[in-house]
């Protein structure tokens, strides 16, 4: 079995709490380095309509390619 380390988890929660926003998400100045986790979360956001639909295993990118 494959070992994550805390930060793919921890960016993986953070993605996916975010994905069910209901508004658009956009990277703010303050978001400095986790930039890159609201745009991911944005863009999942918009491809499953989410909160309304869930992505299937195939759409997620794994935590490496974030």
């Amino acid at each position: 079995p494959r070992v994550y380390s805390a930060m793919e988890i921890d960016a993986a929660d953070i993605i996916t709490t975010m994905q069910n926003s209901r508004g658009p998400l956009k990277p703010r100045e303050s978001d400095g380095e986790y930039a890159p986790l609201v745009a991911a979360a944005e863009e999942r956001r918009r491809a499953t309509q989410s909160p309304a639909v869930q992505p299937s295993q195939d759409d997620l990118p794994t935590p490496m390619e974030l």
